[in-house]
């Protein structure tokens, strides 16, 4: 989940940066609207974080569910 929400932000940021270029007048609203990207891809990281501490806290096993937060010392997958 995490990821695509990544990816949807960085068209939004891509989509914005193209639309402030042309239109000037609009850049303090498109400024706005890359802040609550930005925002919603950060509860989204959180939605991921709280997902595995419950399935931790349900099985007792540790299921990585964005592969952003696979540890350098897991060897698993």
């Amino acid at each position: 989940m995490a990821e695509l929400v990544r990816s949807m932000l960085g068209k939004a940021l891509e989509a914005l940066e193209e639309i402030m270029q042309g239109r000037p007048e609009v850049v303090p609203q498109a400024a706005s609207l890359l802040l609550v990207a930005r925002y919603l891809e950060r509860i989204a990281d959180h939605v991921v974080n709280v997902a595995e501490r419950v399935g931790y806290m349900e099985t007792g096993e540790l299921a990585v569910l964005a592969p952003s937060h696979r540890s350098a010392y897991d060897t698993s997958g």
